[in-house]
């Protein structure tokens, strides 16, 4: 059976052009080198593809010693700098090239992410999505929990996104409900600044609140950023919109909003998050609220995980005495994108 020689050479054509496109290269610290295509690094794990793989190793960065990417890349560094460029290996630092034209040093503890260029728009998105269900037989006790999180990086700016849900009912007991949903875009500043805009909404049965809607503004900064641990703090203004299930008790006020977030991710597949703020109000005397979110992710197989949540509001002026506190644990497993 005779082949077109053209097609042939297509053939021939298609096989070098990929394999030269796969010139990424990882040195480990046993000594061992891989050739192939770097995605990304994020969260201390690059994600790395060959030629003789039919799906992407996740790789730990803390095994990698040194690597090569000549193609273009968007790199954030832990001192705030979000560039563009390729990025080679010199002595036991490395030197990266901008597209600008200009290079400096960096250290491998100073690179925090690496997204590819060429996957840049789909890889800047992450994202989890966790369920849990609870039945006991006694009194008929059924509970559901439901959160998710989706996320969007680039070199300037940051979007997320998270939404809780717990229902629980019973018999001869109302059901109880909580949701709350956030909404921010930060956008990246100079020295590890950012400004921020953001959007939460609360209800509460406990609380007795309908619906707390809490637009804000504000600005904040990095104090660590690195590939295993991030904290961050930052100061705003809101505007509080509380619609109770008393109505009578329905108001709307001006608050200010201090916010500490601290995250330490890849510590033996663990990953932990928190996130407290502290809300004095502006124009009701005395009154101060609080907020927190606390989490703890185990990795599985297949990105799949394990998580336990505990979330809490407290206000030391609550719509009826005796509810300043409320709390919720959820556990579940879920999936990462």
């Amino acid at each position: 059976m005779l082949i077109n020689k053209s097609f042939l050479y297509f053939i021939a054509f298609l096989y070098f052009s990929f394999s030269f496109s796969q010139n990424d290269e990882l040195l480990f610290k046993n000594g061992d080198k891989i050739v192939g295509e770097f995605k990304k690094l994020d969260k201390g794990i690059v994600v790395f593809k060959t030629v003789y793989s039919d799906s992407d190793f996740k790789i730990d960065f803390d095994d990698v010693v040194s690597f090569s990417l000549k193609e273009l890349f968007l790199i954030n560094l832990s001192n705030g700098m979000h560039v563009v460029g390729s990025i080679m290996p010199l002595d036991n630092d490395f030197i990266i090239k901008q597209t600008s034209g200009n290079e400096f040093m960096t250290s491998k503890n100073s690179i925090v992410s690496i997204t590819s260029i060429d996957e840049a728009f789909f890889s800047r998105f992450s994202g989890e999505f966790d369920v849990g269900y609870n039945l006991t037989k006694s009194q008929n006790n059924k509970q559901f929990n439901f959160s998710s999180k989706l996320g969007y990086k680039s070199s300037l700016w940051l979007m997320d996104s998270q939404f809780n849900m717990l229902n629980t009912s019973q018999n001869n007991v109302e059901d109880i409900r909580r949701d709350d949903l956030s909404l921010t875009t930060r956008r990246f500043l100079y020295n590890q600044w950012y400004s921020y805009i953001d959007y939460s909404y609360l209800l509460s049965t406990e609380l007795g609140i309908k619906s707390r809607q809490n637009p804000n503004v504000g600005i904040g900064k990095s104090i660590v950023s690195s590939n295993v641990l991030y904290f961050v703090s930052s100061l705003g203004v809101s505007y509080n919109l509380e619609d109770y299930y008393d109505t009578a008790l329905s108001k709307n006020s001006s608050e200010l909003l201090f916010i500490l977030q601290f995250e330490i991710f890849n510590i033996k597949d663990f990953d932990f998050y928190s996130e407290v703020s502290l809300i004095p109000s502006l124009s009701q005397k005395n009154r101060l609220r609080s907020d927190g979110k606390f989490s703890l992710k185990y990795d599985l197989p297949l990105d799949f995980y394990i998580k336990s949540s505990f979330n809490f509001n407290y206000d030391n002026q609550p719509a009826a005495v005796g509810n300043e506190f409320d709390y919720v644990f959820t556990s579940g497993v879920g999936w990462e994108l």
